[in-house]
């Protein structure tokens, strides 16, 4: 874990990233859900999706992985446990992959 947060950076809060939220929200786009409050959800989602671009855009070509042990909201939509197509096509346009458990992102991530 301690090199994980050695290599972790943070990203600034951008004024933007409440209306992607709500946006993401009222149009029940992955992780919301009709009914439930998905508000940290989706400003987490935001967030990464923001920080990956980011990344990807000074140049970054390493693997991405987004870790939710939060399947309900990340693969409910869809059978067999397959990640939601709405989210599955913007992590696909940023080269970012889903694991479900820290085991599994250490996999994808080669460690």
């Amino acid at each position: 874990m301690d090199r994980w947060l050695l290599a972790a950076a943070t990203v600034g809060e951008r004024p933007n990233f409440y209306e992607l939220a709500y946006k993401r929200m009222i149009h029940a786009r992955t992780p919301a859900q009709q009914g439930k409050d998905s508000t940290k959800d989706c400003m987490v989602t935001e967030t990464y999706l923001a920080a990956a671009k980011e990344l990807r855009d000074a140049g970054m070509t390493s693997r991405i992985v987004f870790l939710s042990s939060n399947i309900n909201d990340y693969t409910g939509k869809q059978s067999k446990g397959k990640l939601n197509e709405d989210i599955a096509m913007e992590f696909a346009s940023l080269d970012i992959e889903y694991a479900k458990t820290p085991s599994h992102a250490r996999h994808l991530l080669g460690l």
